[in-house]
């Protein structure tokens, strides 16, 4: 999704259909802003901090966020 000129968000909802273990769903978001060559970034992971496993013993994190930049220089054309 797109707001105003540079903001933009995305939303990613991940299903798991396990043979041995229990299902899950997870969903997260990106909130960004984004210039010709600076993006500024904001995650949330897990948002509704659903506790599953990957394996039967590891149970993954619940929601986390992290933030970030990505600046692109030019080196030349």
């Amino acid at each position: 999704m797109k707001f105003f000129k540079n903001f933009y968000q995305t939303l990613i909802l991940r299903y798991a259909d396990r043979v041995s273990m229990e299902d899950h769903t997870v969903v997260d978001t990106r909130f960004g802003w984004k210039s010709k060559n600076l993006s500024i970034y904001f995650d949330i992971t897990n948002i509704f901090n659903v506790e599953y496993r990957e394996t039967s013993f590891v149970i993954l994190p619940g929601r986390w966020i992290k933030a970030g930049t990505i600046y692109k220089f030019n080196l030349g054309k």
